[in-house]
């Protein structure tokens, strides 16, 4: 039997400090090691600009995202 599942996405921190919000995905993903990945969310006035960063296990892993798509 196969199965799928997700997690719900939940807004854990939010900041107008771009260092900060970093600072803080980089220590919940030290934190949670594998269990969970991070996303930063780029708003402005209001609208979701769709500039994503990812952190997992205490790392930023974005630009090895954009490196493996992009081979």
């Amino acid at each position: 039997m196969q199965k799928y599942a997700w997690d719900d996405e939940e807004l854990c921190y939010e900041h107008e400090d771009i260092e900060n919000v970093v600072a803080k995905a980089l220590d919940l993903s030290k934190k949670s090691g594998n269990d969970y990945t991070y996303r930063m969310e780029t708003w402005k006035d209001g609208k979701l600009k769709y500039q994503f960063r990812f952190f997992q296990n205490g790392k930023e892993f974005t630009q090895d995202l954009i490196s493996a798509i992009t081979i």
